[in-house]
């Protein structure tokens, strides 16, 4: 009876909205792995050959078509008339991603049937977000039909895409007898053109990895009635700060800038950002090494996304003092990977910003200490995500007592190469029933006696790296793994005593299992690896570098 109301239960909740926005990734090798149901709202399709008989084969258009509201095809292998077949079946899409789908725009001939622009429209009527990125084929041609087929688009992704920004490109592929859309260029003027037609919607552009320069950036930012929400700059080194700034005083309704690797990004540009950007919630200035002082940033504590990853210049007194002056009490991600932190800076850390969920400070290696460790760790109650990578000066006594059950969810743990942590603080302190992914790599201490416990003590592991802990054997992970039936990805490298054995019991207890890594593990032998691929289900990625170089 209680299997029949389990199985009850799970039917009405796969047919009901309480799911919400559930997604699906379907992979080439995965495809069979596949549970169908009505409610799918988002399809990632991602390095899958759709050709017309792919397409043909498999129902999970007759099953998601009609109820997605999210279409991504990433890396595929398409051409023009599967992708009108596809369209077709999902009519009420809003969002579309055609991320690196070459294929697709190799010929130029997509949508140059009016037939085939008409229905386009009417499949495409309802998309407000359309992602062209890493597309080297796009042409103005391509991309006029594309908008309009889809002719709402408030947000558009053109990252790494070969965008031409220079005036005379423009001017020798657009002689004044030239009208038509060019077949053979991208060009940002005709981008901007289009954003132009769609000014009074357009909230959102992405030029991230691209050659867009002042200029382009200028001419964007002061086209009339244009009010952007969202702007991506990522890697666009031809910026100078001055540009920068200049965007931050006429867009004053970005929530969300990204700047991440703009080698010019300055101090200047985080002051205009905070002077100008009162409704900034979104910061990213990863690896923006000019940057040296973050004591602006006490003007904005609404902010909820912050990365200083790699900024290694930035100076910690400055972080200190931002912190001193302001409670960041919407903050949920905060990285300084890589930043030159002090102990006193990650205590002032864990006083302000208490409902963090994020927190990223790999490499701080002065800043966290067992005593900042426990201050995290009381302080930040709601991370599901703490990594703390290369943070050396970590020990036994910061794991000590019941200093990380203080966080009450947490589901992403990263502890690689905190080199004195032991048996002893793994079982005392590593216990969460809702833990899915951790990383104890390069903790060179850890023995099967903690493994053990950390199997008996954390059930919904999907996700363990345990590369190079050399003192790990056949009996201490397949006692653990037997606990993991939610595995699906495990490496293993560098784990020198383990043998066949452990690929037995990975077979065994492990039936979701789609990735293995089980280089320089010299017990491993040729015919182990075989009889493993021969007695797992589904397709799994399996790396096996460097094994035993006799044994067949």
């Amino acid at each position: 009876m209680l299997s029949l109301t389990c199985h009850r239960l799970h039917d009405i909740w796969l047919e009901c909205d309480l799911e919400g926005d559930r997604r699906i990734v379907v992979k080439e090798e995965t495809v069979k792995d596949i549970y169908f149901t009505r409610r799918v709202r988002t399809l990632i399709l991602d390095s899958v050959h759709l050709s017309e008989e792919y397409l043909s084969a498999k129902p999970m258009w007759f099953y998601w078509g009609e109820n997605l509201h999210s279409l991504e095809l990433h890396n595929c292998e398409i051409e023009e008339n599967s992708f009108l077949s596809i369209i077709g079946k999902c009519l009420n899409i809003r969002t579309l991603h055609l991320v690196n789908c070459n294929s697709l725009f190799m010929s130029g001939n997509l949508l140059v049937k009016p037939q085939d622009l008409e229905f386009a429209q009417n499949a495409l009527r309802h998309v407000t977000e359309l992602n062209l990125a890493r597309n080297r084929y796009l042409s103005d041609s391509l991309f006029n039909r594309l908008v309009t087929a889809a002719s709402n688009i408030s947000s558009l992704s053109l990252a790494n895409c070969q965008l031409a920004c220079h005036p005379a490109i423009y001017r020798r592929f657009y002689p004044p007898t030239q009208s038509t859309p060019s077949i053979s260029v991208f060009t940002f003027q005709n981008v901007l053109k289009f954003i132009k037609s769609q000014n009074e919607i357009f909230k959102s552009i992405d030029l991230s990895h691209t050659l867009v320069d002042s200029e382009c950036l200028s001419e964007l930012c002061n086209i009339p009635n244009l009010t952007l929400n969202q702007l991506y700059l990522s890697s666009c080194d031809q910026l100078p700060a001055a540009a920068l700034i200049a965007v931050c005083r006429r867009q004053r309704e970005l929530s969300t800038l990204d700047v991440a690797c703009v080698t010019r990004c300055t101090d200047q540009v985080v002051k205009a950002a905070l002077d100008h950007l009162h409704k900034l919630q979104h910061f990213n200035l990863k690896s923006c090494r000019a940057i040296t002082n973050l004591t602006p940033l006490h003007k904005n504590n609404k902010l909820k996304h912050l990365n200083l990853s790699g900024c290694e210049n930035l100076a910690a007194s400055s972080v200190h003092e931002m912190l001193d002056d302001s409670v960041f009490h919407h903050l949920k991600f905060l990285d300084l990977s890589a930043c030159v932190l002090d102990e006193p800076t990650v205590l002032s850390l864990a006083k302000r910003m208490p409902n963090l969920q994020h927190l990223d400070l790999s490499s701080c290696r002065a800043g966290v200490t067992d005593a900042s460790f426990r201050a995290i760790c009381r302080g930040l109650h709601w991370l599901n995500s703490l990594i703390l990578s290369w943070c050396e000066l970590v020990t036994d006594n910061g794991l000590g007592g019941d200093t990380l059950a203080s966080i009450h969810g947490l589901r992403h743990l990263d502890m690689c190469a905190c080199f004195q942590i032991t048996d002893m603080g793994v079982k005392r302190a590593i216990r969460f029933l809702e833990l899915q992914s951790l990383n104890l790599s390069l903790c060179k201490e850890l023995s099967d006696e903690g493994i053990i416990s950390l199997g008996e003590a954390n059930p919904s592991i999907e996700k363990v790296q345990l590369s190079q802990c050399y003192r790990l054997t056949d009996l201490g992970l397949s006692s653990a793994i037997a606990h993991w039936h939610r595995l699906k990805f495990l490496d293993v490298q560098g784990c020198k005593l383990l043998s066949d054995a452990f690929l037995l019991a990975v077979s065994i207890h492990c039936p979701k299992i789609r990735y293995l890594d089980v280089s320089m593990c010299f017990g491993i032998t040729q015919k182990g690896i075989r009889e493993f691929e021969s007695r797992i289900r589904f397709p799994c990625q399996l790396h096996y570098r460097h094994i035993n170089p006799t044994a067949s």
